[in-house]
């Protein structure tokens, strides 16, 4: 895994996006990934409508445009992306753990039960349900969004199977996170501390639960 940007693009990075991946073996996870950090005018131009957004290109690569609005920052802007790297992750994950895109993948039927939401890889603009028409979301954009909240610590029931795909043990249990969250809220300024300090040493997949 490799990132490339500008010096203080990187510095923002690994301040914001990188925190999300402790613990996961990103040698197994993603082994040969390039993230790109990119002024808009040096995002690659393709003819593709999503040149100018952040993406995901088959097999390997994420590129992420870097607005530079004077009334924002690029501190906010970073923390403001966070969400979207991690779909775009979501992307390269499910491509390379979950190419076989059918109903009856054992891997993405798994998938659908632990989210609850029916497998439907047809990409069309709308669906109809109760004789309403809706925009529709195909399951891989549904396993994007779905794993850019568990690397943000949103979907805990999801961690078994997530770090399953590369071939992790989950790091937490729904019992170990109880117990972290009531040292980190109710043991004062001290015991808050030296719980992270513990965490980032030992376990800092948990952090991202707290």
């Amino acid at each position: 895994m490799k990132t490339f940007g500008r010096p203080d693009f990187l510095m923002l990075y690994y301040r914001y996006f990188a925190p999300l991946l402790a613990g996961i073996d990103t040698d197994k996870a993603f082994p040969d990934l390039e993230i790109h950090l990119l002024l808009p005018g040096d995002m690659p131009k393709t003819g593709h409508p999503n040149d100018m957004r952040p993406h995901f290109e088959w097999p390997r690569t994420i590129r992420i445009p870097v607005l530079i609005l004077p009334d924002v920052g690029l501190e906010l802007y970073f923390r403001s992306q966070v969400g979207i790297f991690g779909h775009e992750l979501g992307h390269y994950v499910h491509f390379r753990f979950l190419p076989n895109e059918k109903k009856d993948d054992p891997l993405w039927q798994k998938w659908s039960k632990l989210t609850g939401k029916e497998l439907d890889f047809v990409m069309r603009t709308h669906s109809k349900l109760s004789g309403r028409e809706y925009p529709h979301i195909p399951s891989q954009e549904d396993f994007a969004d779905e794993f850019s909240f568990w690397l943000q610590g949103e979907r805990l029931h999801m961690e078994a199977f997530c770090m399953g795909l590369w071939g992790q043990k989950a790091k937490v249990t729904s019992a170990q996170v109880g117990i972290f969250k009531a040292i980190h809220n109710f043991t004062g300024a001290s015991g808050k501390e030296a719980l992270q300090k513990h965490l980032s040493v030992h376990n800092p997949r948990a952090l991202v639960y707290l």
